[in-house]
This record gives C-alpha cells, sequence and structure tokens, in this order.
C-alpha cells in the first residue's frame, strides 16, 4: 500500500487489526511466503465489516487462486 499511505499509517492500521483465527493467519503466512495473491488484512476487515452490516446469509466469491477468501469470509460468516 506504500503507493497511496505513508508506511507508518499501514503499520498502524496493520496493528489495530488482531488475527482471531489461527489456522487462518497460518494458511495467509504460508501464501505470503509463496507470493501468492490473497487479500490484505485491510480488506479483511472490510469485508467482514459489510458482512456483518448485511447479516449475510450467504456468498458467491469467485476466485482463481487458493481460496483464502473464501476461507476468510466463510469463517466470519459463521461467527456473527
Amino acid at each position: 500500500m506504500d503507493n497511496i499511505n505513508r508506511e507508518y499509517i499501514d503499520t498502524y492500521i496493520q496493528s489495530l487489526i488482531q488475527d482471531e483465527n489461527e489456522k487462518l493467519e497460518k494458511f495467509r503466512l504460508q501464501c505470503v511466503e509463496r507470493s501468492l495473491p490473497i487479500i490484505h488484512k485491510e480488506v479483511g476487515q472490510y469485508i467482514r465489516l459489510v458482512i456483518n452490516q448485511l447479516h449475510a446469509k450467504s456468498i458467491i466469491e469467485v476466485g482463481t487462486n487458493v481460496g483464502y477468501s473464501s476461507i476468510f469470509m466463510s469463517i466470519f460468516m459463521n461467527n456473527e
């Protein structure tokens, strides 16, 4: 995100995000290590907010990578 924000802003925003699911965080780190494109934590928090605000009961997610976004959304839909 350095193209838009200064690094200290990114660092601050990321410090506010708490990882609630250990398995998902481990999967995210594996994807980052392998340079696989997945949603950023900030985007995930926005998606989570929208899911909660809409009281979403179902979601269609069309992805072409490893399924991180689908897993992320399914976890937080079930934790509502």
